[in-house]
C-alpha cells in the first residue's frame, strides 16, 4: 500500500518554463494535498514571494528555492538551491549573466525555428508577451508556444524542432555557467542547502561525453567534490529516472549521507504527465525530514 506522498521541492511557474503563475502552481500543490512543496524556477526567484504568500495561506509550508545551471564535461548539471536569501542583491546579481544568457538563446531558437518553417525572425519581446512569460528570460516551453498560437504549428512539431536534437535546438553558452563546485558554493554563500537534481539524466549525458567507465568515475570525483563544498541531497526519484538510475541515485545518497528527494518537475499544462508528488514514485521524505534537512548542518 503507498503512503500518502507529502513532499514536491521541485516544480516551475511562467516566471522560467512552466505554464501558471506560481499563486496557481501554489493552489495546485495545495489541491494535490502536499504538506510541502516548492517553487524551483530555474535560474531566477522572481516569483517566489507570490508562491509563498499563496502557499502560506493554504496551509502548505514552503522556503525561497530556485534550480541553478551548471557545466561539467559538456554536460548541463542541474542543483537545486533551498532556503537561499533570494532577496540578496548579490544573490540576483549572481544569477543575471545566466538570465541573460537563457534570454539571447531564446531569441537564437525563436529565429531558427521560424526559418526552418519559413517565418520571419520573430521579437522575442511579441514571444514573451504573446505566451504571457513573465520571468528574466524566455524559456523554451514559451518559445514552443509563441509558434503554436502565433502560427498554429502543432506542438508536436515544435518540440520535436527544439528537443535536444532537434535542427531548431541551441546550447547554452558554457563560458557563462558555473561549475558544479562553484554552484555549490553560490548556494551555500547565500544561505542555501544544495541538492542536485535529476542526477541520472546527468549520469546519461556524461556517458555520451566520455562513455561508460569513465563517466562513472568521474561521477563518483564529482560527488565527492560536491559533499566536500556542502552538496546535502539528490534526488532519486523524479520523472526523468528509469528504475536502475533511481537506484543508482539512491545508493549514492546512502554512501555519501545525502538526503533523499522526490521532486516531480511539475510545469503545469505544459508537463501533464508529471504529477505533482510524484504518487506513482512514493518518493520518502516527509515534512518532518524536510524540516530537518533544513536545519542540518
Amino acid at each position: 500500500m503507498r503512503k500518502k506522498v507529502e513532499v514536491d521541492t521541485h516544480m516551475h511557474s511562467h516566471y522560467s518554463d512552466g505554464s501558471d503563475s506560481p499563486a496557481d502552481v501554489a493552489r495546485a500543490a495545495a489541491a494535490a494535498g502536499l504538506k510541502v512543496a516548492c517553487l524551483t524556477d530555474h535560474d531566477s526567484c522572481a516569483g517566489t514571494d507570490e508562491y509563498i504568500q499563496t502557499a502560506t495561506e493554504l496551509g502548505v509550508f514552503s522556503v525561497p528555492a530556485v534550480e541553478c545551471s551548471a557545466i561539467a564535461f559538456d554536460a548541463e548539471v542541474h542543483i537545486l538551491g533551498y532556503n537561499v536569501n533570494h532577496r540578496s542583491p548579490e544573490f540576483i546579481d549572481g544569477l543575471k549573466s545566466i538570465t541573460a544568457m537563457r534570454d539571447l538563446r531564446a531569441q537564437r531558437m525563436l529565429n531558427k525555428v521560424a526559418k526552418i518553417l519559413g517565418y520571419p525572425n520573430p521579437d522575442i519581446e511579441e514571444a514573451r508577451a504573446l505566451t504571457e512569460s513573465c520571468g528574466p528570460y524566455v524559456g523554451t516551453w514559451q518559445v514552443r508556444q509563441f509558434f503554436v498560437i502565433k502560427y498554429g504549428v502543432p506542438m508536436e512539431t515544435v518540440a520535436s524542432l527544439t528537443k535536444r536534437t532537434g535542427a531548431g535546438f541551441e546550447p547554452y553558452d558554457n563560458s557563462v555557467l558555473r561549475s558544479p563546485v562553484e554552484l555549490v558554493r553560490f548556494i551555500r554563500a547565500h544561505g542555501g542547502k544544495a541538492v542536485f537534481a535529476h542526477i541520472g539524466e546527468f549520469w546519461r549525458r556524461l556517458v555520451k561525453v566520455l562513455g561508460e567507465v569513465d563517466a562513472r568515475v568521474e561521477l563518483i570525483s564529482l560527488i565527492e567534490s560536491l559533499v566536500g563544498v556542502g552538496l546535502t541531497g539528490l534526488e532519486d526519484k523524479c520523472y526523468k529516472h528509469n528504475e536502475l538510475e533511481e537506484a543508482m541515485a539512491h545508493q549514492l545518497a546512502v554512501k555519501y549521507g545525502l538526503y533523499c528527494f522526490g521532486g516531480s518537475d511539475n510545469h503545469g499544462k505544459f508537463t501533464p504527465e508529471k504529477k505533482m508528488g510524484l504518487p506513482d514514485k512514493n518518493p520518502i521524505m516527509t515534512k518532518a525530514r524536510f524540516i530537518q534537512f533544513l536545519s542540518d548542518d
